[in-house]
């Protein structure tokens, strides 16, 4: 499972309120699943999805550019100071993150990972300085 993260664009606080956030969760698909066979699925599954949430569901293409990333070991909540040495190695490459946008990648199910133990790759948007 992935999530897309972000701040609104008129956010412009130095502090990060989550109230704020505005994010994506995505599942990877193969390439196999077609819209034709999404739609398909979908309808399948119509019966047992809320209704409210049926209406949220896509099948989308996300295109990356050049990333930097981070493996984050612990809480949602430690993320920042794994963003200071992803930021800092950057800087010392000559790179910077080109938006207040990330993605996440979480590797461990955290309804079953304790949470100092869950695994995280936190990935940016960069470009060349």
């Amino acid at each position: 499972m992935e999530g897309f993260w972000t701040l609104p664009e008129n956010y412009h606080s130095n502090e990060l309120n989550k109230n704020q956030l505005v994010y994506q969760i995505m599942i990877k698909q193969p390439n196999f699943v077609t819209p034709a066979v999404f739609d398909q699925v979908l309808n399948l599954a119509k019966p047992k999805i809320n209704s409210e949430l049926f209406s949220q569901l896509s099948l989308e293409t996300k295109q990356e550019k050049t990333v930097g990333m981070i493996l984050h070991v612990g809480s949602f909540d430690d993320e920042p100071a794994s963003f200071a040495k992803l930021a800092q190695f950057l800087d010392e490459q000559g790179y910077k993150r080109t938006s207040k946008a990330h993605k996440e990648i979480y590797l461990s199910d955290f309804r079953k990972v304790i949470e100092d133990k869950r695994k995280t790759i936190l990935r940016v948007s960069i470009t060349k300085k």
